[in-house]
């Protein structure tokens, strides 16, 4: 029997093609590059059966509709990404209200100011009136840009999304003792990243299917968290969650985490 072998880039939803290998002894595979923020997922496949490489995630349709929202776009000296603010139903004028940071998936990317939204109908539905009425802010960056660091300077997109939170706070009646930060996939990432850039900015966190550098705990150590990753994901492992959950405890912090059994990538709701 014959494999082919094909590394998938959970980052860009890339795949490279590594050849065809004989399934019997011990093979030796090595991955495109190495290094923390370099993950590869490692496909093996029956070659008689004809399967096509692995391809991202499709994008459904958004949830929550851009009429619902007002628009904005925030900018420097090298880029601008727009985002949509929601704004809370049934909230007395002058009143203060927490916000919610939205950072959506590596699908969600683009320049419509759309997409970013498309996971977004149980926050949308939860959150936007009743006793959780809250801001949502939701940016969205291009195909180019990326929310998590791995060095010591935040991304392009973070710096932005950082402008455009910071352009909410000083706009509208938020209360700034409740802002609060999720986001998906590489959203989570970004949920995780964005701690460290603002560690005295947010009330809790909640990053599901994402991971961190364990090196930044310390920094981040204090904040409340609740992670979520699927015990099985196949796009972003759950060792990335793992690992900074552990970090967290070491460095004296108390998050709480839920590891999805069975769950692959996609494990929060519409």
């Amino acid at each position: 029997q014959t494999i082919n072998a094909i590394w998938f880039n959970p980052r860009d939803g890339s795949s490279t093609y590594a050849g065809q290998y004989s399934n019997t002894g011990t093979q030796t595979f090595e991955p495109p590059s190495r290094g923390y923020g370099n993950d590869w997922v490692l496909s093996l496949d029956d070659a008689s059966r004809g399967y096509t490489e692995p391809v991202p995630i499709p994008t459904p349709v958004p949830v929550i509709q851009p009429g619902d929202s007002i628009t904005g776009s925030v900018s420097d000296s090298s880029a601008t990404i727009p985002y949509r603010l929601y704004e809370p139903a049934g909230v007395a004028p002058g009143q203060k209200v927490p916000l919610i940071l939205y950072l959506h998936g590596m699908g969600g990317r683009g320049t419509e100011n759309i997409t970013q939204t498309t996971w977004m109908g149980g926050l949308g539905t939860n959150a936007t009136s009743g006793q959780n009425a809250s801001y949502i802010l939701a940016p969205q960056i291009d195909t180019s840009m990326w929310f998590q660091s791995y060095n010591s300077s935040p991304t392009e997109a973070m710096k932005l999304t950082i402008k455009a939170l910071q352009e909410v706070i000083a706009t509208q009646n938020v209360d700034t003792s409740r802002i609060y930060v999720t986001g998906v996939s590489m959203g989570g990432m970004g949920t995780w990243d964005i701690l460290r850039w603002l560690p005295d900015t947010f009330a809790a966190a909640v990053p599901m299917s994402g991971g961190a550098d364990p090196s930044t705990a310390a920094a981040i150590k204090d904040i409340p968290v609740w992670a979520f990753h699927g015990a099985n994901d196949t796009v972003v492992p759950v060792s990335a969650t793992r690992n900074i959950i552990q970090a967290l405890r070491d460095a004296g912090g108390d998050p709480k985490y839920t590891e999805v059994a069975g769950g692959g990538h996609v494990i929060w709701p519409g």
